[in-house]
């Protein structure tokens, strides 16, 4: 074996063995369950994926923007993921996620050889990002198909470009674009890559002002498509920032949490240590303390960056990449609820992980005796990730340990708990549920906010247990603070639960609030909140009101009529039924209501 052939050798082999890791490690994931959390709305409750691939299915992809993202190529993924493992287990969904993760892993190694890397560079750059503790998040998570496809389609794209660089072939550019697009159309994580890319060609000219306009041109294709995903991302999923000029009440100074962010980020790639499953971001999210380090290692780390530019521009280039591609979940484009993700980290830390080897390299072209340690101590490092990674990797395994490991890191914030909660709720679990959504109203009340969903579960959670005096208490909170637009169902739930135990007055003012408020929107709550109400007046001796109520109704609301005709004429069986066949509501089997709305159908 001549002297070339030998190292060439160990290093496909080593590649190899980092491919090989990254696999065993998430090997256990294949065990795991759905998630009390997105994957619910993604794919468990969302007929489009659930019946696996349509024509319909394929429209509703590529036109919908209901999950406030354009992202076809994952919703097509998982209507694929259905269609061959059905919903009833997530172990080939989650099989997917690890095959994905292994294959992004190989496709970095290739196309980090167009930064000019050393060959150990590129394999320690690719086995932090195969181990890393903070991708647990991304790999672990079914829905985070969409960070792993987007990572897929990103790095075939720029392995593409990388080819158009060198052979000019319009057929290459071509495939970049298409794959860049797809990418965008994964999850809107690669918006930023436009400018990454960018600055990467800028630097090999050592960022000459003279060389930038050249290098400017074969972007602004992908530049343009960022550009319309960034303006439809933004007005769907933060509407507060280009329509209302403000921002909920509840999110704190976006520079702040941005700093404090960057700053969280780069403190966990090095110490990725005792990890959160969710960061809440909510008054108790951050401290100033955390918002001043965060801005010393950014000052820190851009000086470091600039010093060696001269010597080592991709340095800066990886320090850059780090920083452009988190914007746009720094914090500074708030939305939801969360504070940090670690998923987020998935794309930034390639630049990160590159300015690291790169700096490694000049240290031991310094001083050369050290690379017998500085390969040993990476090696332990690396074996250090891998171990932190399968224990964090547990706390996925199912819903439960997902929010208790929130609130063990976090002590978790109000949402955290509504969260907990509502999971408890799913499973039948009342009293955990009841004590986690009013731990979520007692922090959100001290720090002066109210989180109106949990509010509503916990008035509903005490009355079906029987603590009275609990549910009044909270639905008269209700009635002050405004119901959850998005828990509407729950609310017309509320209303008949309080009429059913005779609390007639506090389910009169639920439900006509909830209609006076909401009444105009044509839902599957709406007429049932609508008998409700009347039920309620009838019950509490306000027949009068009831019967104008009914009038109203009948003369007035688009098939209104119908749907209750329908509701009252009986089956085979001699139920009646709604204008769907299914059995109708308790409430109008008999009795005045029956009888009042009868008068109408003959």
């Amino acid at each position: 074996m001549s002297i070339i052939e030998k190292p060439l050798r160990l290093y496909w082999i080593a590649n190899s063995g980092v491919l090989i890791c990254a696999f065993l490690l998430y090997l256990p994931s294949i065990g795991f369950d759905f998630l009390h959390f997105d994957d619910i709305t993604y794919i468990q409750s969302n007929p489009m994926v659930t019946s696996g691939i349509s024509w319909e299915g394929l429209r509703w992809a590529f036109s919908s923007l209901d999950l406030n993202q354009w992202m076809p190529v994952t919703m097509l993924s998982l209507m694929f993921d259905a269609e061959l493992f059905g919903v009833e287990s997530a172990s080939g969904w989650h099989l997917v996620n690890v095959l994905l993760h292994v294959l992004n892993c190989l496709l970095l190694l290739w196309a980090l050889r167009g930064l000019l890397l050393l060959q150990w560079q590129r394999l320690f750059v690719t086995a932090l990002f195969a181990l890393h503790p903070m991708h647990i998040e991304v790999v672990a998570w079914v829905v985070e198909r969409k960070e792993l496809l987007a990572m897929t389609f990103g790095l075939l794209s720029w392995v593409a470009f990388q080819r158009w660089r060198k052979r000019r072939e319009y057929t290459l550019y071509l495939l970049c674009c298409l794959t860049f697009l797809a990418s965008l159309a994964s999850k809107p994580m690669w918006v930023t890559w436009p400018l990454i890319l960018l600055v990467i060609d800028w630097s090999t000219d050592n960022y000459q002002w003279r060389s930038f306009s050249t290098c400017l041109v074969d972007k602004l294709p992908l530049a343009a498509m960022s550009a319309v995903i960034i303006v439809v991302t933004l007005y769907k999923a933060a509407p507060w920032i280009l329509l209302e000029g403000g921002r909920p009440e509840l999110f704190t100074d976006p520079v702040l949490s941005a700093v404090s962010a960057y700053g969280y980020y780069l403190k966990t790639s090095f110490t990725p240590f005792d990890l959160s499953t969710f960061y809440e971001l909510w008054p108790g999210a951050y401290t100033r303390h955390e918002v001043l380090v965060g801005g010393l290692f950014i000052m820190t780390a851009f000086a470091l960056a600039i010093s060696v530019r001269r010597r080592q521009p991709l340095v800066l280039v990886g320090w850059l990449w780090f920083m452009i591609s988190l914007v746009p979940v720094s914090g500074l484009f708030q939305h939801h609820n969360q504070w940090v993700a670690n998923r987020f980290s998935y794309f930034p830390h390639i630049g990160l992980f590159v300015s690291v080897s790169l700096l490694l390299g000049e240290l031991v072209g310094v001083y050369p005796k050290i690379v017998r340690v500085a390969s040993l101590l990476a090696v332990v490092l690396l074996a250090g990730f891998a171990w932190a990674s399968s224990t964090q990797l547990e706390h996925w395994r199912d819903s439960e340990r997902y929010w208790q490991r929130a609130i063990d890191i976090t002590g978790g914030g109000p949402v955290t708990h509504y969260y907990f909660g509502d999971y408890f709720s799913m499973i039948s679990r009342p009293l955990e549920a009841l004590e986690q959504y009013e731990t979520a109203n007692r922090l959100a009340s001290a720090n002066g906010f109210v989180v109106r969903a949990s509010i509503q579960r916990a008035a509903l959670t005490a009355l079906r247990l029987g603590q009275v005096e609990l549910a009044i208490e909270r639905t008269r909170m209700l009635l002050e603070y405004g119901f959850d637009e998005n828990e509407l169902l729950s609310v017309t739930v509320l209303g008949m639960d309080l009429s059913a135990v005779g609390e007639y007055p506090l389910a009169v003012g639920v439900l006509s609030k909830l209609l006076k408020n909401h009444g105009e929107v044509k839902s599957n709550w709406s007429t049932m909140a609508r008998l409700a109400f009347i039920d309620a007046l009838l019950d509490s001796g306000e027949i009068k009101l009831a019967e104008e109520q009914v009038d109203v109704a009948m003369t007035t609301i688009p098939n209104f009529r119908y749907e209750i005709c329908m509701m009252l004429e009986p089956n085979s069986n001699g139920l009646a039924k709604n204008s769907s066949g299914s059995q109708q509501l308790p409430m109008v089997r008999d009795g005045h209501l029956r009888d009042t709305l009868a008068s109408y159908c003959r």
